[in-house]
């Protein structure tokens, strides 16, 4: 879950930032900090953390409940809160997220499954 987790952050937030993440993925928003602390992405897991924070998400919580808040949410000032608290911190935070991943799989090949389950 791991892998996949933080793949499903990287494109979406490149791509759209952490309303699309919220948005296109949300079977992982609650794992993905989790995740980001695992391949030692700290930074990035604080900023994480911090997204769902702002939508209004508290541990533990469901896909369900990503989806309810997000939909809930999909009003502008949502959109422009995580942009302005959140994405322009996870561009500008210098992890190396993808090394770090690749460092993680290279190490805990033997145990990663990349099958997808469902989490609703």
């Amino acid at each position: 879950m791991t892998v996949l987790a933080v793949e499903a952050l990287e494109r979406e937030v490149n791509n759209g930032g952490y309303h699309q993440f919220f948005l296109n993925t949300p079977e992982y928003a609650p794992v993905v900090v989790e995740a980001l602390k695992r391949i030692d992405c700290h930074k990035t897991a604080e900023i994480t953390a911090k997204a769902i924070d702002l939508a209004g998400l508290r541990q533990p919580f469901t896909a369900i409940q990503v989806e309810a808040a997000i939909h809930h949410g999909t009003n502008e000032g949502l959109v422009q809160m995580l942009s302005e608290s959140c994405d322009g911190a996870y561009f500008g935070s210098g992890e190396p997220i993808a090394d770090r991943l690749f460092e993680y799989i290279r190490v805990n090949r033997g145990s990663i499954n990349l099958a997808s389950r469902n989490t609703r």
